[in-house]
Order: C-alpha cells, then sequence, then structure tokens
C-alpha cells in the first residue's frame, strides 16, 4: 500500500508540469491595437429631428448643431451648440431653443461610439433657461458622414420643475 501511496504522488507530481504546459491563454491585444483611427477628431456640421413630450404635450421639429470631438485614445469628448425650432405653425416655429452641450463618452469600435451629455438651453421665445442630462450613440457610415441617437431629459430653472423628454435622431457632417 505504501508504494502505491508513493506511486501516485510521483505521478501527480511528474504530470502536473506537464499539464500545466498544456494551458492556452489569449493573447493581450497591444495598446496600437485599441488606439482608434482620428476620424472621431475635428468639427462637424448637423441636421436633427427632434421629439419633445413636455407634461403630455408631443411637439417636433428641425435642430441645426455645429461641434468639435476630440479623440483621447478610445475616449471622446466634444461640444456643441445648437438650435432648434418646434411646433411649427403660420410661418413660424412657437418655441426656438438655443442650446449649448458637452459629450463625454468611448469610441467602442472605429465606427460607433457611445456618451453621456450635458448642457444648458435657452427658450427664446418665453425667456426660460433649462438643463439637460442624456445619452447618445453615433454611428459613422462613412468617414464623414455618421448618423446620431439621443435621448435628453431636460427641467426648467425658472422655478417650477417642468421636465421635458426630447429623442433625437440625426445625420453628421466631419470637416
Amino acid at each position: 500500500m505504501k508504494t502505491l501511496i508513493i506511486a501516485a504522488v510521483a505521478a501527480l507530481a511528474f504530470a502536473a508540469p506537464v499539464a500545466a504546459a498544456d494551458l492556452r491563454t489569449a493573447p493581450v491585444p497591444s495598446i496600437e491595437s485599441i488606439i482608434v483611427d482620428d476620424s472621431w477628431t475635428g468639427a462637424y456640421a448637423g441636421l436633427n429631428g427632434v421629439v419633445e413630450v413636455t407634461n403630455g404635450v408631443t411637439q417636433y421639429g428641425p435642430e441645426l448643431v455645429v461641434g468639435y470631438n476630440q479623440a483621447i485614445d478610445m475616449f471622446l469628448i466634444g461640444a456643441e451648440v445648437s438650435v432648434e425650432g418646434l411646433n411649427f405653425n403660420n410661418s413660424r416655429f412657437n418655441e426656438v431653443t438655443v442650446g449649448v452641450t458637452g459629450k463625454a463618452g468611448v469610441i467602442l469600435t472605429d465606427e460607433i461610439g457611445v456618451y453621456a451629455l450635458a448642457g444648458l438651453e435657452r427658450e427664446l421665445n418665453v425667456g426660460v433657461n433649462s438643463g439637460r442630462l442624456g445619452a447618445g450613440v453615433e454611428a459613422k457610415i462613412t468617414e464623414e458622414i455618421s448618423i446620431v441617437g439621443e435621448y435628453a431629459r431636460s427641467w426648467t430653472f425658472d422655478g417650477a420643475y417642468t421636465p421635458s423628454d426630447q429623442f433625437t435622431v440625426g445625420l453628421r457632417y466631419s470637416f
């Protein structure tokens, strides 16, 4: 019995290094493989379609944006200014809003980026200021053209909390 135990221990001692040598490790990507191309960096202009819901009332209209993005490795930061017109009737927009928005996110692939956004807006028709927080995704169709989808929750600074939900889909052209 003693001989059998010694033989089993010896067999395990010699087999363990052999089993360990058969383990395979996944290749670790180099830093060069996760640095995205520089097509995310630069100025852009775009046209969005906006749907906004406030207190059960739905408004819609166009939005023009101009901005700049900076890619830092796989991270993306940016800022944009916008002008939107909602509820078009009688040859004018009933609500015209100007805004400035900051963005910070991650470039998932050379074609897709996701980001959080925060901004300030002013409704020119009524003189009300508001803030907004949200998230978005941008997908590049070509080096210069991309589609964008965003959701933002806005609230007014006029003393009464008046929230609104804004859904945006648009096209961007990068210079």
